[in-house]
């Protein structure tokens, strides 16, 4: 005999994806302790630099856009050009959206 399906129904309110990001970033910031002194510095930068990014993709909620935002269906041509110091490299892509 098997026993009675679950039936799951999805929480409402607030999702907890930034609430997650933001406990992440705090604990790393708190294990910058454990590096050495010359690099504690970068890696809390890195960290305060980071965390807005990472909390606006996180407002996202996970809902789903609506068909007619983003960009158009279509073809694109992007050029896309890397440098270091004095040297510089471009390479044209094709970008397809469906």
């Amino acid at each position: 005999m098997l026993p009675p399906p679950v039936r799951v129904t999805p929480r409402q309110g607030r999702p907890l994806l930034p609430v997650y990001v933001l406990a992440t970033m705090i604990l790393l910031f708190w294990m910058s302790w454990l590096l050495p002194q010359s690099r504690r510095r970068y890696a809390r930068v890195s960290l305060l630099l980071a965390t807005p990014v990472l909390l606006l993709a996180a407002c996202n909620g996970g809902s789903t856009l609506n068909a007619s935002s983003g960009t158009p269906a279509g073809t694109y041509n992007v050029v896309l050009t890397g440098s270091a110091g004095t040297m510089s490299h471009s390479a044209p892509v094709t970008l397809t959206v469906k």
